[in-house]
């Protein structure tokens, strides 16, 4: 059985990594604060500001699938110097410990990578991130590239599915919002490729098995805006719409956004023989 660390198990993506992670592995997950409920899992404290310490204790993986970030972009922007420890140094010194150790190391990282102006970006297209979130990941891409060379860096969409265990989706927070009769403030001007974290998390899974290495995207069919998809949300649960709000991202921004990060996943349905449902199909499953 392969032995395979998971770094932010306790998080939104980790939790489906591990509903929907195969029989023939031996699963390690890493949360931070409170330990969380999940069955089946060594599960080990890691705070990624001391990286070192949890490196010199830990055995040695197959695979190690790293989640574990500051993903919260609006604090990434007022603390910089953090959010580079947190995203890119802590993500190098497990790249280094990876490549020592010859284990297979897969890094989640963003389409936030990309600046927005002209959107539908390929794999091969020059990343140019606009704040600070994007620019800590796209740094921990290019270390990881010059320090190992067994690594797949996986370039996800908006990831759309509903909280397990404490996390809070966009999902939650878009029922939430409805069953409490408040106001949906959704952006118009911003576009993103969407995709299901149920296959999300299956098609990493598949890149644990898979020879491939480098840079692949992993988004939905589609491209749209937050409140289009808003409207299909509340179209699928037959909704009125009088409570979604339609915004402008430069109203109440306090960091740069970029506008239109829409990837393709050619790469993707290349290497994997994927079969990506459409929004909507995915919506009606989500819900």
């Amino acid at each position: 059985m392969k032995k395979i660390l998971i770094t932010g198990i306790s998080g939104f993506i980790g939790h489906y990594l591990h509903k929907y992670r195969p029989n023939d592995v031996l699963l390690t997950g890493t949360y931070f604060l409170n330990k969380p409920e999940i069955n089946g899992v060594d599960l080990v404290k890691l705070d990624l500001t001391k990286i070192d310490e949890f490196i010199n204790k830990s055995a040695k993986f197959d695979i190690i699938i790293h989640c574990a970030a500051e993903a919260n972009l609006g604090e990434c922007e007022k603390h910089p110097d953090e959010a580079i420890v947190l995203n890119t140094q802590a993500t190098e010194k497990l790249a280094q410990w990876s490549a020592i150790q010859k284990s297979k190391f897969i890094f989640l990282s963003t389409d936030i990578v990309f600046e927005g102006v002209k959107g539908d970006y390929s794999e091969n297209e020059t990343p140019d991130p606009i704040n600070v979130y994007g620019k800590t990941k796209l740094e921990a891409e290019e270390r990881i590239i010059n320090i190992h060379d067994n690594a797949v860096i996986v370039r996800l969409a908006l990831c759309l599915g509903k909280g397990l265990g404490n996390t809070i989706s966009f999902i939650d927070w878009f029922e939430n919002k409805l069953e409490n009769n408040n106001e949906i403030p959704l952006y118009f001007d911003e576009i993103r490729t969407p995709v299901s974290t149920i296959f999300a998390a299956s098609a990493i899974w598949d890149f644990v098995s898979n020879d491939f290495i480098g840079i692949v995207h992993l988004t939905g069919k589609e491209k749209i805006n937050r409140y289009d998809l808003g409207l299909k949300i509340l179209d699928h649960l037959k909704s009125d719409k009088k409570f979604l709000l339609k915004k402008k991202s430069s109203q109440n921004a306090v960091y740069p956004r970029p506008k239109d990060v829409s990837m393709n996943s050619n790469v993707l349905d290349k290497v994997l023989n994927t079969t990506r449902e459409d929004l909507s199909t995915f919506i009606k499953n989500i819900l």
